[in-house]
């Protein structure tokens, strides 16, 4: 393993997660990422979609699974503003795991730049 690569991984190991890995192996957090990034998505995804149901049934004057008292329901829309802006995260965070298990065992050299551009948006 090189020197830049060395460096590297050191930069990805700074990233300051989301999730507490304690006692856990790289194919643990990997694994673990995987399953809490889809199901982050999922969710959000579904707490959107009826978000956006529930309001147009409300403006068409539908009546809708709310029964008109779109007012009430700021947590729905709360709950998934919370977990959109969460969800990028734990994706950039398991993008850079892989990064970082990929190119462990590679004898390349690149230039500088790229560790630290690496730095700056982790930073």
């Amino acid at each position: 393993m090189t020197n830049q690569i060395t460096e590297r991984i050191q930069i990805i190991d700074r990233f300051k997660s989301i999730y507490n890995w304690e006692n856990k192996t790289e194919e643990k957090k990997i694994k673990t990422l995987k399953f809490i990034s889809f199901l982050d998505y999922e969710v959000v995804i579904i707490l959107l979609a009826f978000s956006i149901l529930a309001s147009g049934l409300t403006s068409f004057h539908v009546v809708s699974i709310i029964s008109g008292n779109w007012e009430k329901s700021g947590i729905l829309v709360l709950m998934t503003m919370s977990l959109s802006i969460r969800v990028p995260l734990g994706f950039i965070e398991l993008l850079l795991k892989k990064h970082s298990k990929e190119i462990k065992d590679l004898k390349i050299d690149f230039v500088d730049k790229l560790n630290h551009d690496l730095e700056f948006l982790i930073s």
